[in-house]
């Protein structure tokens, strides 16, 4: 896959995580002293696309292309696309902002720490976060003819309950796993204890790296759903009996 980049993808902008926009708004609706006053809020660290897709290429393993798009061109696009009622992710109000260089400025205040006392959650951090915040694929959602596979071993004179078994697995699933796929937590991550909620990073032959999250885990059975960003959606489900 490729992402779209406009311009040099060198606009600074300052995000903010959600969470710390939502306890400042809660806050400022018990203050009567900030009546009729204008805030800026934003996170302490200003960054721009290109950086934003560094920080992703370094959490999640994957690296799409780059497609640069003029900044004319992006803006009739978006324009047509609302004209039609086609949503896109991005529409001209947000390139204008993109533009313009949306950050606090010289002399400003940012109002998340000086008035609410916030501390920031740091970039990194929120780009984690929403890297395991992503919702996941369905195989409906998937390009291509739906395919179902299984694939199974019996395992004979073992002194091992079904149980206990899938806990051999469970520990040593990235060793036990082929090669080939280097499956294991993002960057960064460790990946025991798996626990329902995990977020692993697997590749794939010729077709890139795909993330799955934990969706089940039993004494006996895994199951691993993949996140949306990736052409391929599947559900993997590991089972002992």
């Amino acid at each position: 896959p490729a992402l779209p980049v406009l311009d040099d993808g060198e606009q600074a902008f300052q995000p903010i995580w959600a969470n710390d926009l939502g306890k400042a708004l809660a806050m400022a609706v018990e203050r009567e002293d900030l009546a009729g006053r204008v805030l800026e809020l934003a996170g302490n660290e200003r960054t721009c696309t290109n950086d934003v897709l560094d920080r992703f290429q370094e959490i999640t393993g994957r690296s799409p292309a780059r497609v640069p798009v003029p900044t004319l061109l992006a803006n009739l696009g978006t324009k047509l696309a609302a004209f039609a009622g086609i949503g896109l992710p991005i529409n001209d109000s947000q390139i204008t902002m993109l533009e313009e260089g949306n950050v606090i400025g010289a002399g400003h205040d940012n109002a998340l720490t000086m008035v609410f006392g916030i501390e920031p959650t740091s970039l990194q951090a929120g780009l984690r976060l929403l890297a395991d915040a992503l919702p996941e694929q369905l195989p409906s959602e998937g390009f291509g003819a739906f395919e179902r596979k299984r694939y199974w071993a019996d395992i004979r004179s073992v002194h091992h309950t079904a149980e206990s078994l899938f806990d051999v697995f469970r520990e040593n699933m990235n060793v036990l796993t082929p090669e080939l796929l280097e499956l294991g937590a993002e960057p960064g991550r460790d990946v025991h204890p798996l626990q329902e909620g995990s977020v692993l990073t697997m590749r794939l032959p010729v077709r890139g790296h795909i993330q799955v999250r934990v969706e089940e885990l039993t004494e006996r059975s895994l199951t691993l759903a993949t996140l949306q960003g990736h052409p391929l959606a599947g559900i993997i489900r590991f089972l002992a009996e």
